[in-house]
C-alpha cells in the first residue's frame, strides 16, 4: 500500500521542501506563466501527482498563472467525466444487445446459445461496432454470458416444478440445452423445486433471537484488514473488527460468526467497513481513509504507519480502534427500514464518551436505490 497522494498533501505546500521547489520551477519559467506569458497572480501546477514528496522540478512541474490552472484542472475533470459517460454509454449497449437478441438464445426457442463465450463475441463485438464502440469488453462478454446462464437456469427450474420425478437426461431432451450445462444445475434446481426442511433448521436463530448492537461508541479491535478493488476499480480496504473486552458487547460479531450455520459464511456485514482510497471526485485521499489511518494511530501510542510495509494489512491486526454506531435509514426492494451502522470510526480512548449520532434518514422525495451486496474479506486468517 503506498500512502495516496494527498494525505498529507496540504502540510506538505507549506514545508520549506516543497517552497524551494516551488522558487527553482518558478525561476525556470522566467517567473511567466508557461501557458500565456502572465507575470502575476503565479502558481506552481503539478504535472503529475505520482512523484509528490520527490518531485523531478523540471519534468513533473510547470508554473501556470491563475486562470490558466483553473481552466487545466476544470478540463481535467472534464476529461475524466467523459470518460465515466463513455463507460455508462457501454454498459447501456451491452442490456440493450441483451434484450434484442433475447429471443435468438435456445432458452427462448432460438438456435443461438449465448452461454458460449465464442457466439457472444460473434454477435456482441459487430453490435457495439456499428454503434461507433470500437474496444473490445471483455466485461461485457461476462455480462452477456451470466444473463443467459442465468436465464438457462430458471428454464431448469421451471421444468423441474413441473416434474420433480425428470432426470438430468429427460430435463436435456424436453429443453434441448446441453446435458453439461443441466447437470451442473440440476441439483440446485430440484431442491427449489422440492420442498424440505432445510438443514439446521432447529438450530438457526430466529431474527428477534440476536442481541443487536448498541448505538453509540463502541471500543474495538481489528481483527483483520485487506486490500481491495472497488466496482470502479479504485484501491479499497476492508476492516474486519469486533468489540473488545472493556466494551458492553464484547465479542459480538465472533458470535454472530460462530452462530452462523451456513458452510459459506463471512464475517458479519455489520462488522466490517469498505473503505476507498481515493477520493473519486479528485483523486486524492479520501477523508474516510484519513480518518481511519489517524484514528488508528492515535488509538495505539507508538505506532506509525509502515507505508512500505511488504503486507500492509498485517500491521493493522489487532490494533485497537474506536467506533460510533447509529441508526440509518436504507432502501431496499422499496421498502425502508432502521439498520444500526457504524457511522464513523474515533479514537479508541474516547469512544466510551462519544454522542449517540443523529438518525441518517433518506434524502426526501428522492428514491434510493438498491445498495448492491459489497464483497466480505476473506476468513482464511481470521483468529476462529
Amino acid at each position: 500500500m503506498e500512502k495516496p497522494a494527498g494525505y498529507d498533501y496540504q502540510s506538505y505546500l507549506s514545508s520549506p521542501e516543497w517552497q524551494a521547489k516551488r522558487s527553482k520551477r518558478l525561476a525556470l519559467d522566467n517567473y511567466k506563466c508557461a501557458r500565456c506569458g502572465a507575470t502575476k497572480n503565479l502558481q506552481v501546477h503539478h504535472l503529475t501527482y505520482d512523484n509528490v514528496r520527490c518531485e523531478n522540478v523540471e519534468n513533473d512541474l510547470i508554473t501556470l498563472c491563475k486562470n490558466c490552472h483553473k481552466e487545466i484542472e476544470e478540463r481535467k475533470r472534464e476529461t475524466q467525466a467523459h470518460s465515466r459517460e463513455y463507460h455508462k454509454a457501454v454498459d447501456k449497449l451491452i442490456d440493450d444487445f441483451i434484450k434484442s437478441h433475447e429471443h435468438l438464445d435456445i432458452s427462448m426457442g432460438g438456435n443461438l446459445n449465448f452461454c458460449k463465450i465464442e457466439t457472444i463475441q460473434q454477435h456482441l463485438f459487430p453490435y457495439l461496432n456499428e454503434r461507433g464502440i470500437w474496444d473490445r469488453h471483455p466485461h461485457g462478454t461476462n455480462i452477456v454470458q451470466a444473463y443467459f446462464r442465468d436465464k438457462k437456469y430458471k428454464v431448469i427450474e421451471e421444468v423441474l416444478m413441473t416434474d420433480p420425478s425428470m432426470t438430468p437426461y429427460e430435463v436435456s431432451l424436453y429443453t434441448g440445452f446441453n446435458y453439461n450445462l443441466i447437470t451442473k444445475h440440476y441439483k440446485e434446481a430440484k431442491e427449489k423445486a422440492t420442498m424440505f426442511k432445510p438443514k439446521d433448521y432447529d438450530n438457526v436463530k430466529t431474527a428477534d433471537e440476536f442481541e443487536q448492537v448498541e448505538i453509540g461508541g463502541h471500543y474495538m479491535t481489528i481483527m483483520k484488514l485487506a486490500e481491495s478493488k472497488n466496482k470502479n476499480g479504485g484501491d479499497m480496504i476492508i476492516v474486519a473488527f469486533d468489540f473488545d473486552q472493556r466494551d458492553k458487547q464484547t465479542g459480538y460479531f465472533k458470535t454472530m460468526f460462530l452462530d452462523d450455520v451456513r458452510p459459506d459464511k463471512k464475517w458479519p456485514f455489520q462488522g466490517t467497513q469498505y473503505i476507498n482510497v481515493l477520493d473519486n471526485r479528485t483523486g486524492t485521499c479520501s477523508r474516510s481513509f484519513k480518518t481511519f489511518c489517524t484514528c488508528v494511530e492515535r488509538s495505539n501510542p507508538g505506532f506509525t504507519i509502515d507505508w512500505d510495509a511488504k503486507d500492509f494489512g498485517a500491521q493493522f491486526k489487532g490494533k485497537m480502534i474506536g467506533g460510533v454506531f447509529g441508526k440509518v435509514e436504507e432502501e431496499y426492494n422499496g421498502k425502508t427500514s432502521l439498520r444500526v451502522r457504524l457511522r464513523w470510526f474515533t479514537d479508541y480512548k474516547t469512544a466510551g464518551s462519544v454522542k449517540v449520532p443523529d438518525t441518517k434518514l433518506l434524502p426526501t422525495n428522492t428514491p434510493a436505490p438498491a445498495p448492491a451486496p459489497a464483497p466480505a474479506p476473506e476468513n482464511d486468517d481470521l483468529p476462529f
